[in-house]
């Protein structure tokens, strides 16, 4: 008990610049709010991709994903499932939503599902 009357005094006394840590933002003063507040604010375009192939760990997986300057993003990714299939997303969100064909494939075939209002017609991924 007298551990946990030592922390709250701590907590109540602790401060960066005079404002408490536990106080919003506080961990982030400088930042300015310098972050696209509104998803249509952030019109810059990105390319990204990475892998992970762990055998120690079992852990296998990979991800790419690009934006272009008028917000449509496309991307990939896939994973080693615990049951020994690989499941593998192609996924596209423009102004007609969000749209992903999930894939399972493994031991048993390829399982194939489409996400997404009106995703068979306008989810051309390639």
């Amino acid at each position: 008990m007298l551990s946990l009357l030592i922390l709250v005094s701590l907590l109540g006394v602790l401060e960066i610049n005079g404002t408490s840590l536990f106080s919003p933002g506080a961990l982030y003063q400088g930042y300015n709010g310098a972050y696209a507040r509104d998803y249509t604010d952030y019109h810059k375009s990105y390319v990204y991709e990475y892998g992970v192939s762990d055998p120690h760990t079992g852990d296998h997986k990979s991800q790419w994903e690009s934006k272009d300057k008028d917000g449509n993003v496309r991307g990939s990714y896939s994973l080693l499932e615990p049951d020994g299939t690989t499941r593998i997303v192609d996924y596209i969100a423009d102004d007609h939503g969000f749209r992903a064909i999930v894939k399972k494939v493994g031991a048993h075939g390829v399982n194939v599902e489409v996400h997404g209002e009106n995703a068979v017609k306008s989810c051309n991924l390639n």
